[in-house]
């Protein structure tokens, strides 16, 4: 296993870091972070799924019905691991290492961190590493 960070990368204006999760030569895992200074809850989802089509492989975004600002440290940008390595503790790996790496000196706590436009995938992680049924979430121009 090893890790490679890749420092400030810029897309659209925002800084964000990437990390790869590799195994044997092959990149199984990879994860984006940046900083964000405030997501939004989502007090009534109700599973409610952006898109009409499944059937490809392709996840459907929750949209927000309700939704309340907090203030947060970290957005996981974007999540990702191959298909055969999932369940595995990869993507739990690599937020943990974000949480602990990305801000030189501090450990960030679960409940400043957000995800960018869950997918219906990222909303059960989000709900398994955090322990809680209300995620945050931020950029929600991309979710409508």
């Amino acid at each position: 296993m090893g890790f490679i960070d890749d420092n400030d990368n810029e897309e659209n204006g925002h800084k964000y870091t990437s990390y790869l999760y590799i195994s044997k030569k092959r990149i199984i895992g990879y994860c984006s972070a940046e900083i964000i200074s405030k997501a939004y809850k989502i007090l009534n989802n109700n599973n409610t799924l952006n898109g009409t089509n499944n059937d490809n492989g392709l996840e459907r975004s929750i949209i927000p019905i309700k939704a309340t600002k907090q203030s947060v440290m970290l957005g996981i940008r974007q999540i990702w691991c191959h298909s055969s390595h999932r369940k595995s503790n990869i993507a739990t790996t690599l937020v943990n290492c974000i949480r602990e790496r990305f801000i030189f000196g501090c450990y960030i706590p679960v409940e400043n961190i957000a995800f960018s436009s869950p997918t219906t995938d990222g909303y059960a992680f989000f709900k398994k590493y955090t322990a809680c049924d209300t995620p945050l979430v931020y950029d929600l121009s991309s979710l409508s």
